[in-house]
């Protein structure tokens, strides 16, 4: 089965996301630092991964620099901080 790869990047560039598959996005920052998800990611030096806990990922979009925004075919939206 082919999955389909999702790709987001912040308005400033300087935060990237990716899924691939349906409910796994994996987060890039470009410099250095720290994500606060709660019990939701697992830290991986600058990356992060999370699951979002829905299957049937469709869309990624980042509405500002911290703020990602996850489209599920279900119709569920979910709008994740990435505070630091």
């Amino acid at each position: 089965m082919l999955q389909r790869l999702h790709l987001a990047h912040s308005p400033q560039r300087r935060t990237f996301a990716m899924a691939v598959g349906s409910h796994t996005v994996r987060i890039w920052s470009l410099q250095p630092r720290l994500f606060h998800l709660g019990e939701e990611a697992v830290t991986h030096g600058y990356a992060l991964e999370m699951d979002t806990g829905h299957m049937g990922l469709v869309g990624l979009e980042f509405l500002d620099d911290d703020t990602l925004l996850c489209v599920h075919a279900d119709g569920v939206l979910q709008v994740w901080s990435l505070s630091t």
